[in-house]
């Protein structure tokens, strides 16, 4: 029977969302911000292009919100897929479960910020590109920088594969113009994001097809490198290499699938089991990571011990800005409050008195 990858993708694809349906809230930090801005509370977040403009037609409603984002999900999904196809036509369709080898394609598609909704229109761009319909590809990467500045690592690699020397010039453009570089390295130097493992620990098990990608595909390899390089360089942009790591496992496969190996048989049969384990653990991350019930529930004890004045680390600004505090400067570490004084609720260890621990979520006197 033929494959229907796309059912595949949206079946493992809705079984991740149905965990997040059931999740309270949203995942991470700044999609606090985004939520208050569709529901007009506290200020709105700058420098997000378009989306700042079109945050304001989406309902003040989580659920609707993830609906949204699931739906952004499988179009990202569906694109990419076409787009290994184009590459294998054998073996191309397996990128509708080899996607969730790596936990970076659901947790990164699943935040909400203004990223998610460039992602969909950059995959897309990815598949006309190299179908050769490069018109429809460059209007696509355009719409999405004006979501999110972020796009441009796209079009330095559409240039790359085109044409060599273009690429130092679009790249001091990346780097002289503020914003797009200050996107850059304003995520490069976070502190979450300067580790080199975390991406490869994400990467793990695509990164086997990296030379596979390289001797079979060697016009999308320039673009690949540079997106892969970006994403070792910060975890913010790792989502952008995984169509191309992707995509190298498929050749992998091709090559993997003619071998006489019976250990190499073997692992062609089951190497789907990993990318459905790599799932599990996606969602298992999704369900569990912040903001949990341990940060709500420090954030509401904190508030009644201090009624209502009180400091907390600077990335839970925005979780405090939706719940209705007057909050004035967010989204940023230079908005880290003085805690001298105050009680003060952190995920670290404070030199302070300790009030009480909710696991990861702590609560001091300082």
């Amino acid at each position: 029977m033929k494959p229907r990858p796309f059912l595949i993708f949206f079946a493992m694809a809705f079984v991740a969302f149905v965990a997040y349906f059931f999740r309270s809230g949203i995942i991470y930090a700044d999609g606090y911000g985004y939520l208050s801005m569709a529901c007009n509370i506290g200020n709105p977040i700058v420098d997000s292009g378009v989306f700042n403009y079109l945050v304001y037609i989406i309902p003040c409603n989580i659920l609707i919100v993830k609906m949204l984002l699931f739906c952004l999900v499988c179009i990202s999904g569906y694109f990419i897929i076409k787009w290994c196809t184009i590459f294998s036509e054998r073996n191309g369709w397996r990128a509708s479960y080899l996607l969730f080898l790596t936990p970076f394609f659901l947790l990164e598609a699943s935040k909400f910020e203004n990223d998610q909704f460039a992602f969909p229109l950059m995959f897309a761009a990815l598949y006309f590109w190299f179908s050769e319909k490069k018109i429809q590809a460059i209007a696509l990467t355009a719409l999405a920088f004006s979501l999110w500045q972020g796009a441009a690592i796209y079009a330095i690699g559409f240039a790359a594969v085109s044409f060599w020397p273009v690429v130092p010039t679009i790249t001091a453009v990346f780097f002289l113009w503020p914003g797009l570089s200050g996107l850059f390295l304003r995520h490069n130097f976070a502190q979450e994001d300067v580790f080199l493992l975390p991406t490869i620990r994400g990467w793990l098990f695509l990164l086997a097809g990296i030379p596979a990608l390289a001797l079979k595909a060697p016009k999308v390899f320039p673009m690949a490198l540079i997106c892969i390089a970006v994403g070792i360089a910060s975890l913010k942009f790792a989502i952008l290499a995984v169509p191309f790591l992707v995509l190298g496992f498929v050749l992998l496969l091709d090559d993997i699938e003619k071998s006489e190996n019976p250990i190499a048989k073997s692992f062609f049969k089951l190497h789907w089991l990993v990318a459905v384990f790599m799932l599990l653990i996606t969602i298992g991350t999704i369900w569990t990571t912040i903001p949990s019930d341990s940060e709500w529930q420090a954030i509401s004890y904190v508030e009644e011990l201090s009624d209502g004045n009180y400091t907390s680390d600077w990335g839970m600004l925005y979780w405090r800005q939706w719940l209705g505090e007057k909050v004035d400067c967010v989204g940023s570490v230079h908005c880290q409050e003085d805690r001298n004084g105050t009680f003060s609720i952190s995920w670290s260890d404070l030199d302070c008195n300790l009030l009480k621990d909710f696991e990861r979520t702590k609560v001091f006197k300082c």
